[in-house]
């Protein structure tokens, strides 16, 4: 079996049916990859929902119970352990497949050895605007620029393109080799129950010398935020909460001292109103209860994670690139 693809899910409001007939129709012969559903929405979503529906894929899908939510991470955890495939293709329930995709990852993978993941367009389901072709991270605040965001989506422009290297990527579409994946210990379950896990697992590749590579002439869609919505406060906290952590975690050439005034900074020029029940209130709020949760650490030591010379100029990149990092076996990684 060369691929694997692992998609954890746990609301019927999602099109789970969608995304496994786009799965289904790809150019790749049939007997080279399985698809494993992992549900993490307990038994009655199981026999309710799951169940019936999976019945029309029967030869194609195994499923797989969590017996709880184990957020997106745990769940892609758990569909890694009944893997069989050399590579693992990692979907949201809410994504729809490039009739291609994993054809040309395939061949890409193959083709590049120090490939660490790859991954495609992103665009919308609903319209054709842009939702991502790979990502960059701002400094020191951890937060994301997704390239070509609300761009009109001109695909046709795409076939026949190259791949692009990428400094990070969106987690609905993604694939990476199974070594790698064992070698970096797959993603992480501390960011219960999603976002910047991802983010972390592209940063471990590039640590260890690996590639992001994008597939330009593969475009899939997706629904934006669909499990928490973006307009609910529960998006914004776990988000929010997922990005303290990751600082927390892989902060390099800043002290949390420099990260904390620069975060009350952003926030108070955005944010002028600090009072209980202001939008500034509250967020405020909210980043001294995830400080409390996330940042276990002395104010003002500073984390230079993997790299081997921690007396470098702190204005230098803040995250560590493979010219700078240590050897795989060397590099002290955060628990998973």
């Amino acid at each position: 079996m060369q691929f694997s693809v692992i998609i954890p899910t746990c609301s019927p409001a999602i099109p789970l049916k969608a995304c496994l007939d786009s799965l289904r129709h790809q150019t790749l012969s049939r007997e080279k990859y399985e698809i494993i559903v992992v549900n993490n929405g307990g038994g009655a979503h199981s026999k309710k929902f799951l169940e019936p529906l999976l019945a029309d894929f029967s030869d194609r899908v195994r499923l797989i119970e969590a017996g709880g939510n184990r957020g997106y991470a745990g769940g892609c955890r758990l569909g890694v352990e009944h893997a069989s495939g050399q590579y693992l293709a990692f979907h949201n329930d809410d994504s729809l497949a490039d009739p291609a995709w994993l054809a040309l990852a395939l061949t890409t993978l193959d083709q590049a050895p120090d490939a660490g993941a790859v991954t495609c367009r992103i665009v919308c389901m609903d319209r054709p605007v842009i939702q991502h072709e790979g990502s960059a991270m701002t400094h020191p605040h951890g937060l994301f620029w997704q390239a070509g965001y609300g761009l009109p989506d001109r695909s046709e422009s795409c076939r026949g393109a190259m791949v692009d290297d990428l400094d990070f990527f969106g987690g609905c579409v993604w694939a990476t080799p199974r070594k790698v994946w064992d070698e970096i210990g797959g993603l992480s379950g501390k960011y219960h129950p999603g976002y910047y896990e991802d983010s972390e697992y592209a940063l471990r590749c590039r640590q260890l010398g690996y590639r992001i590579l994008l597939l330009k002439s593969v475009t899939c869609s997706h629904i934006m935020s669909a499990t928490l919505g973006p307009d609910q406060d529960r998006f914004w906290k776990v988000f929010h909460r997922s990005r303290f952590l990751f600082l927390q975690r892989n902060l390099t050439g800043y002290s949390l001292r420099e990260t904390i005034q620069s975060e009350f900074a952003w926030w108070r020029n955005h944010q002028p109103a600090t009072a209980p029940g202001s939008a500034g209130g509250d967020f405020c709020q909210a980043f001294r209860d995830c400080q409390s949760l996330c940042w276990r650490v002395p104010v003002g030591r500073k984390e230079f994670f993997g790299l081997q010379n921690p007396a470098r100029e702190k204005k230098t990149s803040l995250w560590p690139t493979p010219e700078t990092s240590q050897p795989a076996k060397a590099i002290d990684r955060p628990e998973i």
